[in-house]
């Protein structure tokens, strides 16, 4: 079965997860396909409602924190960074242009955000205060 699946060279592999082997999965390999980034203005009254804790289903918390005329993510054992605003509610993470955040409104409300990472992928989380 492993051989008809895999192929026949499958034992010579045995040290690459069953993931990458089923499915090609390779995480990083493959960006999101983005315009360029900018590092717009950030309006003080959008900065001023972005700020705050936000929350995984797991339970994991981030902060995005306001210093001086800047926004910041904060993740517990990382290096905090700084925040570029793109326009709209949508912001980019310096060092890695391809990691997106995106602030979830309902009105002047924000309920949440969306956190892109470099493969596209999405992670919801919700506004915990």
């Amino acid at each position: 079965l492993l051989e008809g699946t895999f192929g026949p060279d499958w034992r010579e592999r045995s040290g690459e997860p069953l993931v990458k082997r089923v499915l090609g999965y390779r995480p990083g390999e493959t960006r999101a396909q983005l315009p360029p980034a900018v590092d717009l203005a950030l309006p003080s009254e959008i900065r001023a409602r972005w700020v705050g804790k936000y929350r995984t289903d797991s339970g994991f918390l981030i902060e995005v924190a306001a210093r001086g005329e800047e926004l910041w993510i904060v993740v517990p054992g990382r290096e905090d960074r700084r925040l570029s605003y793109q326009g709209k509610s949508e912001c980019r993470v310096q060092g890695n242009d391809a990691l997106r955040i995106v602030f979830e409104e309902e009105g002047q409300r924000v309920t949440g955000l969306t956190f892109h990472d470099d493969d596209g992928t999405a992670h919801l989380l919700s506004r915990s205060e």
